[in-house]
């Protein structure tokens, strides 16, 4: 350096190693903006996404539920929400649940490029969710156009799987504080009930029994390999359990509650040539004791099919209506003696008090013990004697089983056809029968002595029909099912005036009906396996029904055939679902139905 040119300043020489700080300050900027671009807005988009598309659910879920959506909403469903979806499908405006899909489509968020990749994966899912809900919406807005009666569980468990992406999301996004809030309020009760569930361990194809009690039911099932009786009552519910024995057949009513019989299986007793008229019939009261099957008391008599019809309970007599020699029919009465330990083993039966041949009875033609004012009845139908080519006739007859030394018979007049079916109910002073046959029916009433009402003409069928009563003293409902699954009924007073048959429900598959404070109640379901319920009273107008609970599909719920219960306070309905059975309750057949008291 030159001597001439001066030295620099202590200052400037520091200022020459001092950096400049502008560039400093347009780095830290530049590095927040971009901190809050890439991570601060993505954050607080991805929380603001999440509240947004769960207030479009909550809105969804109000359009498909009902109720009302929530002000500030979660992700959570209240009770019930099964069934109140249960009662749209089934009885929703025509644009259900198409009018929702708007509110579902807006659910799922927009693709959005600045969101952090675990919230931009998780909004995937929803989209995919979103989807799939639309779709079975879709697919159940067909479904309700071809009139279906089932409940699909699809949309339901499609929409909980929304449910699960919407979690995912908010989870990734850091919004977790009230995700367990409700996403709507329903108000007033269930429109549809969840039926109270009682543990039945039996298979459903085996007979089962229901007694309504007070505050509870009785219920007593067995299958291939086991006795079950089950008592609900007070909250709780009581079950025993035991082996079935080998020659159980099937139970009957008697005296408090059903009873057991054992005889020798139908297709066994076509081998044998005396056809089982020298073997015995078994009685035992349905009860079991810690595990042990009840042991029966024998009779020297052996019912002939169906034993349902054959046998005749009461508090002191036990009937037996039983295949005699070379075919004849014969009624056995023996003294029941309720409570005793069995008398005899089956190779020592005991013997009859009386017995009563029915005269003229045609070998396989059915015949039915009923029993009105303490008395035992018997009836039966006897072939006429015709000119060859001319169509069948039938005899119509009745016994009175009133003494050992012989009952006083009746003639009842005659019916065209060849005999198909026998039914009866009620008892105590006034009890009814009804005999058809395979172009006739006659209804027939018994107090003090017996009353027969006029012929009722059928169209032409190919089979049996499948009878079921539903009486009180001065009323009688015969319901059958003709050869194209259509329920029939026909009405008859104390007089036995009659009004019918009438066509109510078509596409039947199995039915019950209970007679309640003047009306007759009636439960079916359709033709198809496992198929829905309904119920209702018969009316001058007919019969129309309601779905008391939701039968699901796939199969579940309140499906299958329908059994009938009541006391005279209420009416229980039950199905069998699995092990288990469903039943609800009502005052009468116009419901509102619920739940079963007596379990909870």
């Amino acid at each position: 350096m030159p001597l001439s040119q001066p030295l620099p300043s202590t200052a400037d020489a520091f200022r020459a190693f001092r950096p400049n700080r502008r560039p400093l300050w347009i780095a830290v900027v530049a590095n927040a903006v971009l901190f809050g671009t890439l991570v601060v807005f993505p954050y607080l988009r991805g929380q603001a996404r999440c509240r947004e598309a769960r207030d479009h659910f909550s809105l969804f879920a109000e359009c498909l539920w009902g109720g009302r959506a929530t002000a500030q909403p979660g992700l959570e469903l209240p009770e019930g929400e099964a069934e109140r979806y249960a009662h749209k499908v089934l009885h929703a405006g025509a644009d259900w649940p198409a009018r929702c899909l708007p509110r579902l489509r807006a659910v799922a968020p927009a693709k959005a490029i600045l969101i952090f990749p675990g919230i931009k994966q998780a909004e995937v899912d929803v989209r995919a969710a979103t989807e799939l809900v639309a779709e079975e919406l879709r697919t159940l807005a067909r479904a309700r156009r071809a009139g279906t009666r089932q409940v699909p569980r699809r949309p339901l468990l499609a929409t909980g799987r929304l449910l699960a992406a919407l979690a995912t999301m908010h989870e990734a996004a850091g919004v977790t504080a009230d995700m367990a809030a409700p996403c709507l309020r329903f108000r007033g009760p269930l429109p549809l009930p969840a039926p109270a569930r009682v543990p039945v361990e039996a298979d459903a194809a085996g007979a089962m029994r229901l007694s309504a009690r007070q505050a509870g039911l009785d219920v007593a099932a067995m299958d291939a390999r086991r006795l079950v009786t089950v008592g609900v009552g007070s909250g709780s519910v009581t079950i025993e359990r035991s082996p079935r024995p080998g020659l159980v057949q099937t139970m009957l009513a008697g005296p408090r509650g059903p009873w057991l019989v054992w005889a020798t299986p139908e297709e066994r007793c076509a081998r044998e040539e005396s056809g089982c008229a020298h073997r015995a019939t078994g009685l035992a009261a349905f009860e079991i004791d810690h595990g042990r099957a009840p042991a029966p008391r024998w009779f020297a008599a052996h019912a002939m099919p169906p034993i349902e019809r054959s046998i005749l309970l009461d508090r002191h007599f036990v009937h037996v209506l039983a295949a005699g020699s070379e075919g004849a029919a014969v009624v056995s009465r023996f003294p029941l003696l309720e409570g005793t330990a069995p008398a005899a083993p089956e190779a020592m039966p005991e013997a009859p008090l009386s017995t009563w041949e029915l005269p003229g009875h045609a070998e396989g033609a059915p015949a039915l013990l009923v029993e009105a004012a303490a008395e035992p009845w018997a009836l039966w139908g006897a072939p006429l004697d015709q000119a060859p080519g001319r169509p069948a006739h039938l005899a119509l007859r009745a016994l009175a089983l009133r003494s050992a030394d012989g009952g006083q018979a009746g003639e009842l007049g005659p019916m065209p056809g060849g005999a198909m079916a026998v039914a009866s109910c009620g008892a105590g002073p006034i009890a009814w029968a009804v005999f058809a046959t395979d172009q006739a029916l006659r209804v027939l009433r018994f107090g003090e002595g017996w009353t027969a009402g006029e012929t009722v003409g059928l169209r032409a069928r190919t089979g049996p029909l499948a009878l079921r009563m539903a009486c009180e003293a001065g009323h009688v409902t015969v319901l059958w099912l003709d050869d194209d699954q259509t329920l029939v009924g026909l009405e008859c007073d104390a007089t036995l005036l009659c009004t019918g048959p009438k066509r109510l429900v078509t596409a039947v598959g199995a039915f019950d009906a209970l007679r309640r404070a003047g009306h007759t109640i009636v439960a079916w379901t359709t033709a198809e396996r496992g198929g829905p319920v309904s119920v209702g009273a018969v009316s001058p107008r007919g019969l129309s029904g309601r779905v008391p609970a939701a039968c699901w599909s796939p199969q579940g719920g309140f499906c299958g055939t329908p059994h009938l219960t009541g006391d005279g306070r209420r009416v229980l309905l039950g199905v069998r679902d699995g092990a288990d059975l469903l039943v609800v309750e009502a005052g009468d057949a116009r419901g509102p139905w619920r739940a079963m008291t007596g379990l909870r």
